[in-house]
């Protein structure tokens, strides 16, 4: 693809896929030290929404969690429940009615696309948001994948580390 002036394709985001409940470890010490953390989930349809992924990002890691392997969200509700922690989330509506379904709610949300709604003109998908405040380009091909498959191609995992270690900068850029 080619890029506009002064918009880049960034590298690959560095993320580590865990796939196994006994790697979970080093998630939850990453978001209990964290303040600040970005939130994305994807899903696929069967009868209902089923959760596939759970991508985190803290300062300086990116975690794509494979929520079909694990199974549950349980290690993830401290973090979202925990109202001191601020929770990075782009359309948190999505977010909300997915983790509702598991039982999950969510406390102190920065929502980037109501920010962005509240600030500036349109358009203010993550893609748009990403371009405008942060110069560069973001791949949204896998943005409709079969998120049932497994395993994950690596494709969707740097799709899903990527939608989810933007929203730490664009918080600040949004602040």
């Amino acid at each position: 693809r080619s890029s506009s002036p002064g918009i880049q394709r960034r590298p690959k985001t560095a993320a580590t896929l865990v796939d196994e409940r006994g790697h979970l470890d080093v998630v939850i010490t990453a978001l209990e030290r964290a303040d600040v953390v970005g939130l994305d989930v994807e899903t696929f349809h069967n009868r209902h929404r089923v959760l596939s992924t759970v991508q985190v990002a803290v300062e300086g890691a990116v975690f794509v969690v494979d929520a079909l392997a694990i199974r549950d969200i349980d290690w993830l509700r401290p973090t979202l429940e925990d109202g001191s922690k601020v929770k990075v989330i782009h359309n948190v509506d999505f977010e909300r009615s997915v983790l509702l379904r598991y039982g999950v709610t969510l406390r102190n949300v920065f929502c980037t696309l109501r920010a962005a709604r509240a600030t500036m003109d349109g358009p203010h998908t993550l893609e748009a948001l990403v371009q405008r405040l942060l110069g560069r380009r973001i791949d949204k091909a896998e943005q409709r994948s079969d998120w049932s498959v497994r395993p994950l191609s690596e494709r969707q995992v740097e799709y899903a580390a990527e939608d989810a270690a933007v929203l730490l900068p664009l918080h600040e850029a949004l602040r």
